[in-house]
């Protein structure tokens, strides 16, 4: 069901700053695929949840009525000035995944989280599964909403397919999302299967 506030929000943020170049943003509005999207990732109150690509925070507001920790990483910081009154257990982070994958002072002082949920650029879905073989912080599984052909490419893609296993969870109506994305959004497990 579109829940019509966050459908506003995200029009008025788009008006106000328009979409980052690059970054194909797209705005979850749908609180039942959201509600979906948290349950597949089966979160309890005492779990630490790490979100990649908190954007306006609609996902990131929810994972923290579930968990004890959400780290939400965000890499425009356009939306710092939209990201208040979010309860106290979320710490939001501004900066490039890529980046923090590799920050050796970010690793250090953040716990690994016990699940990593996204709603990224499609197009970064790829680079970021690859970062997280790289890393040894983190090699636990994932839940991603990304278009379906992407569960191809990371079942059959030579490196990837030695760390991962992607499951077709629920595809989701384009319609579910403002701006609408060109492709089917699905809702996609990734589980770990070589750490």
């Amino acid at each position: 069901m579109i829940n019509q506030d966050l459908l506003k929000r995200a029009r008025k943020f788009l008006l106000y700053h328009g979409a980052a170049k690059g970054l194909d943003q797209v705005f979850l509005i749908d609180d039942k695929v959201i509600e979906k999207l948290i349950k597949v990732a089966k979160i309890k109150k005492t779990d630490r949840v790490l979100e990649i690509g908190a954007g306006l925070g609609f996902i990131t507001k929810e994972l923290a009525q579930k968990a004890e920790k959400v780290i939400a990483v965000e890499i425009d910081k356009r939306f710092r000035s939209y990201l208040f009154n979010f309860p106290r257990n979320i710490v939001f982070v501004f900066d490039n995944i890529f980046n923090l994958l590799k920050d050796k002072t970010f690793l250090k002082r953040t716990k690994p989280p016990k699940i990593v949920i996204s709603n990224i650029p499609y197009s970064a879905v790829q680079g970021i599964l690859i970062n997280f073989v790289k890393s040894s912080w983190y090699k636990g599984d994932l839940v991603f909403v990304a278009p379906a052909s992407i569960i191809d490419k990371i079942n059959n893609e030579k490196v990837l397919r030695k760390y991962f296993k992607a499951e077709l969870i629920e595809r989701i109506d384009p319609s579910s999302f403002f701006p609408i994305p060109n492709t089917t959004p699905s809702i996609i497990y990734i589980k770990r299967i070589n750490p």
